[in-house]
Parts: C-alpha cells; sequence; structure tokens
C-alpha cells in the first residue's frame, strides 16, 4: 500500500470516528438563591443552561432546596398556572439583571 493511500485511509477513518462521537452535554449554570417574607423562608439553588436566549432570559431545568423547613422536590411545569395566581402561567426564567 503506497503511503499517499495510507495517509487517505486514515484521515478517512478519522474523519468517520469524529462524525459518529456523541455531542457534549449542554452546560449548566448554578444559581444560589433565597427568599423571606413575614412567616415564610426558602433557599436553595437553581438549575439553568448556560446561555441566555435573545432577550436574556435562562431557562431554569433543576431547582434543590427548601421552604420553611420542607424539601423542595421540583419546579412548576412550564405553563401551568402560577399558584395563587391563576392568570398568569410558570415560565421557569431567571434573568442575571435585576430585580428578578
Amino acid at each position: 500500500m503506497s503511503p499517499n493511500l495510507r495517509l487517505c485511509l486514515l484521515v478517512a477513518l478519522a474523519a468517520g470516528i469524529a462524525g459518529t462521537a456523541p455531542a457534549p452535554a449542554e452546560a449548566a449554570r448554578l444559581w444560589q438563591w433565597s427568599y423571606s417574607a413575614d412567616g415564610i423562608s426558602a433557599s436553595g439553588t437553581f438549575t439553568t443552561n448556560d446561555a441566555a436566549d435573545a432577550a436574556g432570559f435562562f431557562l431554569i431545568t433543576g431547582i434543590t432546596g427548601s421552604r420553611k423547613g420542607v424539601a423542595i422536590t421540583d419546579l412548576q411545569p412550564t405553563g401551568a398556572p402560577i399558584p395563587g395566581n391563576e392568570l398568569y402561567a410558570v415560565d421557569n426564567l431567571v434573568s442575571a439583571a435585576g430585580p428578578r
């Protein structure tokens, strides 16, 4: 086998392997949060996509923490009515710019 043919085969093999490699996992960003009001305290961590959308908002994809000592186990589904304010839908978005 000629050196040129061998080189072409190696390049083709490398290109084939690179084309089948899995895509890297999407990066995530962690945000520390807290809230307090009369008789309520809550704190924890949001997990969001790493990149903001065109309006500067990050989609919250996970949450941990506690409210009044009780573990927070899940997010409200995007599009569901906001509990206690049913005229508005949950969007699960957060912005680095305040107020939040």
